[in-house]
């Protein structure tokens, strides 16, 4: 067996790097061939993955979920759907939380080469309805506080830095602080089978493929993978009081949406969101610019190597 690795050594401060060391050592062990593409900036994995895409190796990626966003996205927008064996070496790998995908090199290579075939995983597909441009996120889509956060985060020079001194978890409460001090609540119009929702005054809405979000934070615990449903996530009419009582609940017990009638959640096969004003958006907690949201949201599923 050959493959094809496109890997993102900076994933996780040092972990992609020691990922792949790890992942070539065991290569070499079980006499299997590969090629080593290195992503070196934001959109590189999509250029990698796109070369890589008419090539007959399995291909094999390595980094966090950011890293993943992208390869997917490249592979649909060129229309293949070559299956990705995902080994997750990243700070928060949510997708590989959610559906048990080992982060042990060995075991990944030895998963691999019992796999007989690709299972096929939901992924969102969202479309722009303004300008009709499409794409495709493995997790979560989120609009207000938490997108904010994340543009904050990922502008801020300091980032990479403080992450191998091992002090990038302690740099976001700086985003946090931040983002509290400069978010202003907004409206949302939620549409689910011609039928419209209303919600004022909302400091986080969210479109969930599955319970995790942020590194392990169980936001919408109702959501599971491959269940044919997104959930919508809300918080609205809340008070820096109802924040904290709230992501204590979230984090300790899991039973928010019963305990809180200011956060709640709706599922459904697909929706359309809407606001009035411009929000940032992050996808898979990749940063995007603001915009006036009106967005329809799908299942679609894409194949994966999945191995566990």
């Amino acid at each position: 067996m050959k493959i094809n690795i496109v890997s993102h050594i900076g994933a996780g401060g040092n972990t992609g790097k020691k990922t792949l060391k790890s992942l070539l050592e065991y290569c070499d062990k079980k006499s299997i061939s590969y090629s080593v593409n290195i992503s070196e900036y934001k959109g590189h994995t999509i250029e990698l993955v796109k070369k890589l895409s008419t090539e007959d190796e399995k291909l094999v990626l390595i980094g966090g979920d950011g890293t993943l966003h992208e390869a997917v996205n490249a592979l649909k927008i060129i229309g293949n759907k070559k299956p990705i064996a995902y080994l997750p070496s990243g700070t928060g790998n949510d997708f590989a939380r959610e559906l048990k995908i080992t982060s042990n090199p060995e075991r990944f290579i030895d998963s691999l080469l019992e796999l007989e075939s690709p299972e096929e995983l939901e992924i969102i597909k969202f479309t722009n309805l303004n300008s009709g441009n499409v794409g495709y996120s493995i997790n979560s889509i989120g609009f207000g506080i938490d997108a904010m956060i994340i543009y904050l985060s990922s502008i801020n020079t300091g980032k990479s830095i403080l992450k191998k001194i091992g002090l990038g978890k302690l740099s976001y409460l700086h985003y946090i602080v931040s983002a509290v001090k400069k978010h202003k609540n907004f409206d949302v119009v939620l549409e689910i089978n011609n039928e419209e929702y209303r919600f004022n005054n909302c400091l986080l809405a969210l479109v969930t493929n599955h319970p995790y979000f942020g590194g392990g934070v169980k936001i919408d615990p109702y959501s599971t993978s491959n269940n044919n449903e997104l959930g919508f996530v809300v918080a609205n009419e809340i008070k820096f009081i109802d924040l904290v009582m709230i992501l204590y609940r979230i984090l300790k017990f899991g039973d928010h949406f019963e305990k809180y009638e200011k956060i709640k959640r709706i599922g459904s096969t697909s929706m359309i969101v809407r606001t009035r004003v411009p929000q940032y958006i992050q996808s898979d907690g990749e940063s995007q610019s603001p915009e006036v949201i009106s967005m329809k949201f799908e299942l679609e599923k894409y194949p994966f190597w999945t191995c566990r």
